[in-house]
């Protein structure tokens, strides 16, 4: 889905509905688990999810070897350098 991702931004459109579905799939999942991340700070700016996806769909092309790594960890492995928080948030039930 990451690549279906970069393609899109890439092309500017979907090439069809399916793809459509998977590229807001992968959206929706990385903006989640960044949300959810204590390790994290996102600011409330404009941008933030494209910024999100596009640092964990090129962490994934980069990184092959780590895709033996639970999804949310690698949304986080790719998004700290972006967005680190000086001291972890503690997490909310």
């Amino acid at each position: 889905m990451a690549a279906l991702y970069e393609r899109s931004r890439q092309q500017g459109h979907f090439v069809n509905e399916q793809e459509e579905r998977e590229v807001n799939y992968f959206i929706g999942y990385v903006e989640g688990a960044a949300l959810g991340s204590p390790e994290l700070c996102l600011p409330s700016t404009p941008g933030v999810r494209d910024q999100l996806c596009s640092a964990t769909a090129t962490y994934l092309r980069q990184n092959p070897g780590n895709w033996r790594l639970a999804p949310d960890a690698l949304v986080i492995k790719a998004a700290e350098p972006l967005f680190p928080c000086g001291k972890k948030r503690a997490r909310k039930p």
